[in-house]
């Protein structure tokens, strides 16, 4: 039979995640280690489609028992639909990549695409299909069906200007917490308790097919493997990473900061994705990372992940969505808080 002209997992495909496909992507692209070892017909897939949790709840208790109680199996379905909805969209990423790209919106200093939206639409409805009764906090739609105690908190796209052009550096962010519907009452400036209660983080770089992921209370891995943020005390041995924004306002403040900055650590690098940027900083690639004016949905999956990675997480809410974060190894946070905490 002649492989299909098509990816496995394209927009139009990606609930049926099989490795029953060609793995080939248009263009001679490969498919991403990482996605192939997930859907190999050689091996079982490690994330299964069909957990379905109502029915778990039926099962004897000692059946239950001996597999998993129901709190560990609702997380285990909340991870497994968070990994399944970012690897769906690291799939169209990796489709659209290197070919032309339809532009929906372009600024200044910012460009959004059809790519976005493709990826959005795909992880909204995983999520749905497997949860549709939970909220959603999505970039490009913003919140979908309020109400709910679980709120989903995405970003399809992490990195669009690099994405378009043709920088590796990008990524999609898929999170769950469990909400207060009375936070957002709370007056501004609000911490990082506002974004609720972390359940699961998700981060994939497709290009660079790293999988970073977290759960509350045990821990963070990449591609598997534990990870650890630094343990460096002496923030002139540390790496910075920081953005500027698209706004005129933003880009001056972090110019200020940035002065100052760059003479108390050893380097700094402004690479374009802050979800990525604070995973970086889970695994202790690097350091610090810090911006201003960023939203939600690029710090929620990455604030679990460098917390349960062993650093540090701060964060003012000065706008609804729009945050000052701070995020670093914990030798160093305070140190560097002091710096970036001034207006």
């Amino acid at each position: 039979m002649a492989p299909r002209k098509t990816p496995f997992l394209c927009w139009r495909q990606y609930s049926r995640f099989t490795g029953r496909r060609n793995r080939c992507f248009p263009g001679g692209g490969a498919t991403p280690p990482l996605l192939a070892s997930l859907t190999s017909p050689a091996t079982p897939c490690r994330i299964s489609l069909n957990l379905n949790l109502d029915r778990a709840r039926t099962f004897p208790a000692r059946i239950a028992a001996v597999l998993l109680d129901l709190g560990d199996l609702e997380m285990a379905s909340l991870r497994e639909t968070a990994i399944r909805a970012a690897l769906a969209a690291g799939a169209i990423q990796v489709e659209h990549w290197g070919g032309l790209l339809n532009v929906d919106e372009h600024r200044r200093n910012d460009i959004k695409l059809e790519v976005d939206r493709l990826c959005e639409d795909a992880i909204v409805d995983i999520i749905q299909s497997s949860f549709p009764d939970h909220s959603i906090l999505a970039e490009e739609r913003g919140l979908i069906q309020e109400g709910s105690d679980h709120q989903w908190i995405i970003d399809p796209l992490d990195g669009t200007v690099n994405y378009f052009y043709g920088l590796s550096y990008f990524c999609t962010s898929v999170a769950c917490c469990r909400v207060q519907k009375t936070a957002s009452q709370v007056p501004l400036p609000r911490d990082e308790s506002s974004l609720g209660d972390p359940l699961v983080g998700v981060v994939y770089a497709p290009q660079l097919d790293e999988l970073f992921v977290a759960e509350k209370g045990r821990g963070a891995t990449l591609n598997d493997r534990p990870i650890q943020a630094s343990t460096l005390s002496d923030p002139a041995e540390a790496m910075l990473a920081t953005g500027f924004g698209s706004t005129p306002q933003k880009i001056d403040w972090m110019h200020k900061r940035s002065v100052e900055l760059v003479t108390r650590v050893r380097k700094m690098r402004v690479l374009g994705a802050a979800a990525l940027d604070i995973c970086n900083v889970a695994c202790g690639r690097l350091t610090i990372f810090t911006e201003r004016g960023i939203r939600s949905w690029d710090i929620a999956a990455g604030r679990l992940i460098v917390e349960e990675a062993g650093g540090a997480f701060s964060a003012t809410e000065y706008e609804d969505h729009v945050w000052d974060v701070l995020a670093s190894g914990k030798g160093v946070h305070q140190a560097i808080k002091d710096v970036v905490w001034v207006d």
